[in-house]
């Protein structure tokens, strides 16, 4: 990617501007009894329930996304006026990620051309493993890709079919990056997440997660409080309906409380000198996204709307500012400014369940593992090992 310049064409970044997202928001959830953390489990097999907080009056408690974000949204309020020197007076970390907006927008509709592409194929085809690589590789190449610092990523090597992405346009030559996604410990939460945004030697202060796996979009299985949220969304209109097994959903949300948590752990252990350690990890399918974060230091779960991600074949431009913002968080998210007094009544209590396992949570989890060794669980007693005992009696 080229270096920030003064030529840096501002005018698809300015004209979008008034897309930003005023009403997004995000709810703040609590784990649940029911939840194997302190097991040795794969994301697969994960279990976490969880609840939203609420304030005394059993109103739901939530975080906007301009506060979360608020470097972010304060850097685009400085382009509102189309004055190039407050660009120009900008730090590169800064530039790098405005160019990387910029670039993408410019080139939007032949991007939006490979994502439909794929996504109709998707529609008309069977094989559902086969199309959730296409798909995932697509997001990542013409999308997630796209918007990510460095425009660097990983994806699963462990996909049913390797290969370039099968959008067939004529620009798309590149061939995707696949590697070892493993993440956590053998004897805690793991396993393999589908995309890590990060440089190919390793995990990088803004590596992000990302899982693509059907998303609850139907009206009938949508909670009370999914619709709490969305009273006001931004002229964001909801997802559209997908033929889901509704358990089989619910164990994807559960596979991705677990991938949320070790992701921002493991970048506590790798750059505990970040500003905040509050990180994003992207739950997305062909329809709809959900940004969910974890801090690591102050022990908050977040779990934004429900956000579209096509409307009429087209991107929605609001949801590509968050996005972008998602995957530069290192630079844009300004963490959870709350009391410390009052943190324990939006707190996880994550740590309260893992008990003794958090001194593996906290210090050894592991990324880029190929395969995780099998840890061996208690099981009944063999007929040998009866024999051998000792009478207590």
């Amino acid at each position: 990617m080229a270096g920030p310049t003064t030529d840096t064409n501002l005018g698809p970044v300015i004209n979008i501007l008034k897309y930003m997202p005023e009403t997004v928001r995000f709810a703040m959830l609590r784990l649940g009894k029911d939840c194997n953390a302190d097991g040795s489990y794969s994301f697969m097999d994960a279990k976490c329930s969880v609840s939203v907080i609420r304030d005394e009056r059993k109103v739901m408690m939530v975080r906007n996304f301009k506060k979360v974000f608020k470097r972010g949204i304060d850097l685009m309020n400085e382009l509102k006026s189309g004055d190039m020197n407050s660009f120009k007076n900008m730090g590169k970390n800064y530039k790098a990620a405005i160019i990387v907006l910029a670039k993408f927008l410019e080139e939007k509709e032949i991007h939006e051309k490979s994502l439909n592409n794929v996504l109709n194929r998707k529609q008309n085809e069977g094989d559902d493993s086969c199309q959730n690589t296409e798909l995932t590789v697509a997001l990542a190449e013409h999308l997630l890709g796209r918007l990510a610092p460095r425009q660097s990523y990983i994806i699963d090597s462990r996909a049913k079919r390797n290969g370039r992405c099968s959008c067939g346009e004529k620009h798309c030559v590149k061939d995707p990056t696949y590697g070892s996604t493993g993440i956590g410990h053998e004897e805690v939460w793991h396993g393999h997440v589908d995309i890590i945004f990060s440089s190919h030697e390793g995990v990088e202060p803004e590596s992000t997660g990302c899982a693509v796996r059907p998303l609850v979009t139907d009206s009938e299985t949508r909670t009370n409080d999914a619709e709490e949220m969305e009273d006001e969304s931004d002229g964001l209109p909801s997802g559209n309906t997908v033929d889901e097994d509704k358990q089989s959903t619910i164990g994807a949300e559960d596979q991705s409380v677990a991938e949320t948590i070790v992701f921002s752990l493991i970048q506590r252990i790798h750059h505990p000198d970040l500003k905040t350690h509050l990180i994003p990890y992207i739950v997305i399918s062909s329809c709809d996204f959900r940004i969910l974060m974890y801090d690591a230091d102050n022990d908050v779960f977040l779990c934004s709307m429900l956000l579209p991600l096509l409307q009429d074949n087209c991107l929605h431009i609001t949801s590509v500012l968050i996005l972008w913002m998602a995957l530069h968080y290192r630079i844009f998210c300004s963490g959870i400014d709350i009391d410390p007094k009052k943190i324990d009544r939006v707190q996880s209590k994550f740590r309260n369940i893992v008990g003794e396992k958090w001194e593996i949570y906290s210090k050894s989890l592991k990324l880029g593992v190929a395969n995780f060794p099998v840890v061996s669980k208690n099981t009944f007693p063999s007929n040998e090992d009866i024999m051998l005992g000792t009478e207590l009696f």
